[in-house]
């Protein structure tokens, strides 16, 4: 999608970072969605560019691992991947975003 020159933003949740390795990004300590799912923070702070013209990515990292328990512990745990996505659509900066969940999570937006 991103060579036919759509803007396109790969959200990888995933702990175990493929999406971000394959991509050609090493993980970074404080780089991933937790924080913003938590309510911490903005997604869109997160996103990092790749060596793909149009693609660029919000990798994942290991303290993903404790996000299915730390948002089932909180209020609107089932809409917090909403609410933290929903800035990133508005800001009209993607076309198309991917979403790398973990085999636990569902999204429907």
């Amino acid at each position: 999608m991103a060579a036919l020159g759509r803007r396109v933003l790969v959200l990888d949740l995933d702990p175990q970072a493929n999406a971000t390795s394959g991509l050609g990004l090493e993980k970074l300590e404080g780089g991933s969605a937790y924080r913003a799912l938590l309510g911490e923070g903005a997604l869109l702070e997160k996103v990092r560019t790749t060596a793909f013209e149009h693609l660029e990515v919000i990798p994942s990292e290991v303290d993903l691992c404790g996000a299915d328990f730390e948002l089932a512990r909180g209020d609107n745990h089932l809409q917090r991947l909403v609410q933290a996505v929903q800035p990133v659509l508005e800001s009209g900066r993607f076309e198309i975003v991917l979403v790398d969940c973990p085999p636990s999570l569902v999204f429907s937006p």
